[in-house]
């Protein structure tokens, strides 16, 4: 007789335990005492709440390929928790293509079982069935009540928190924490592509090469709301988090916003990329574009050729002259820088006027909130009254907080931009000619928008840092 013995576990925690090893030495005793030889144990980690297990499945395969098999089992919620599963041995135990053996619960079913093991049978599928309804009603209880209080609602806390061991709750994780708000920052800039920001996360540890899908792992970080405090259940809807949020939404709108624009990029082909490309444009309003004749000299005209085409070697010349008209002066420099930090320093005591502003606010409501409360156990505020108010006062709150989250990890002014420009601009020829074609036409972009290209000559529209030394 072919014997096999089937055991489980509802999840992969439970595997690491010892369950598994009880319920097959269970059954192998009884095995022994029956005089019965094992050919096989189907084990597994799933719940059995639904239909669709793979091991289930697998010893069901090798009854209809021995048919006649004997299967030990340790209890009857072992074996399934749901009517279909049921519905399934109900089917073959009759047609003689199994013998079920409940090693712990004392009954066997066979072709030939009275009505009595039947009944044992039915009743111990209608207690495990009833007990993975609850079960799953109540972990769904929980689940509510924890977004309702601003919690995660389940599974591992995402990179950059940990948990307290103590009492459950989400903590920043000092460690990686600033790493994850400077992956967020590099990927804001917009210069770095996803493969260079995945060799940072796994660089600083914040994605492993054991993960399946590295890029959808990072895909799915940046676009996590968790990060900037925010909840998102499919189940439970949105809400503001009680954890701390490591990133502003400020930062966090940023990052969706780069990667849409390197999207939309990526769906647009170029095949080279000249030292004008994307900076002129024609009179009648078409974009100059670069074409390479004879495989190596390269002109410039728009689509609608209004006029001949212009060399390359002629708009260098062109654009050499008109730098020359650019070039800044020592001291001017230094007073433009000075006037930045100026700036700067402005923007910064503004900010924390601003942040000193929302304080007192937050302190004012929080205070509003205590008399409420007051109010409400004193009885001279009913409860109706009492949950309008509280739920408004609450929601301001709220608002509050996420706002001084956003002041208080706003970037200082960045006038890096600015301050490149001005020494780009101290000897801006001499820079222009030791630069590569790419580098050209970064350089050319940085100082002009919308330049016109007439009939071969070059009229140069500065950006407005360049425009005011023009």
């Amino acid at each position: 007789m072919n014997a096999v013995i089937y055991a489980r576990v509802s999840s992969k925690e439970q595997q690491k335990g010892y369950s598994l090893e009880a319920q097959i030495e269970t059954c192998q005793i009884a095995a022994g005492r029956d005089d019965v030889k094992i050919d096989r144990i189907f084990q597994e980690a799933e719940s059995a709440s639904k239909q669709g297990r793979c091991g289930f499945a697998e010893m069901l395969e090798y009854i209809e390929k021995n048919k006649g098999a004997l299967v030990y089992v340790e209890k009857v919620d072992r074996l399934h928790r749901n009517y279909g599963d049921m519905a399934i041995i109900s089917v073959l135990v009759p047609a003689g293509a199994c013998e079920i053996r409940f090693a712990r619960d004392g009954f066997r079913l066979h072709q030939d079982s009275p009505p009595g093991d039947w009944l044992n049978f039915g009743i111990n599928s209608v207690i495990a069935d009833n007990y993975a309804r609850n079960l799953s009603r109540e972990v769904k209880k929980g689940h509510k009540k924890r977004f309702e209080a601003g919690r995660k609602v389940s599974g591992n806390p995402v990179v950059g928190y940990k948990i307290d061991p103590s009492n459950r709750q989400i903590l920043i994780d000092e460690e990686k924490a600033p790493l994850v708000k400077r992956l967020f920052e590099l990927a804001a800039t917009g210069c770095f592509s996803l493969v260079q920001l995945q060799g940072h996360a796994l660089e600083w540890g914040l994605v492993h090469n054991t993960a399946k899908n590295l890029a959808s792992s990072l895909h799915r970080m940046l676009h996590n709301p968790f990060y900037y405090g925010w909840l998102v259940s499919e189940t439970y809807g949105e809400k503001v988090g009680a954890h701390e949020p490591i990133i502003s939404k400020r930062l966090w709108d940023e990052v969706q916003e780069a990667i849409s624009r390197k999207c939309k990029a990526q769906g647009k082909r170029r095949r080279h990329l000249f030292e004008f490309t994307g900076v002129l444009k024609c009179e009648c309003g078409e974009t100059i574009v670069g074409d390479i004749k004879k495989g190596r000299y390269v002109y410039y005209n728009c689509r609608k050729r209004c006029y001949p085409n212009t060399r390359e070697s002629d708009l260098e010349d062109q654009f050499e002259q008109a730098l020359a008209k650019l070039a800044v002066p020592r001291e001017l420099f230094e007073i433009a820088v000075e006037e930045l930090e100026s700036e700067r320093g402005s923007h910064a005591q503004a900010q924390e006027q601003a942040i000193a502003d929302v304080k007192r606010q937050i302190g004012a409501l929080e205070t509003k909130i205590a008399k409420l409360v007051d109010e409400k156990i004193s009885g001279n505020l009913d409860e109706e009254s009492y949950r309008i108010a509280f739920s408004r006062a609450r929601q301001e709150l709220e608002a509050l907080k996420i706002h001084k989250g956003d002041l208080e990890s706003e970037k200082p002014l960045d006038f890096s931009e600015a301050e490149k420009l001005f020494e780009l601009l101290e000897n801006p020829v001499v820079l222009y000619q030791e630069l590569t074609t790419t580098g050209r036409n970064e350089f050319a972009k940085l100082l002009c928008s919308n330049s016109v290209l007439k009939a071969g000559t070059l009229y140069p529209s500065y950006r407005k840092v360049a425009a005011r030394q023009a």
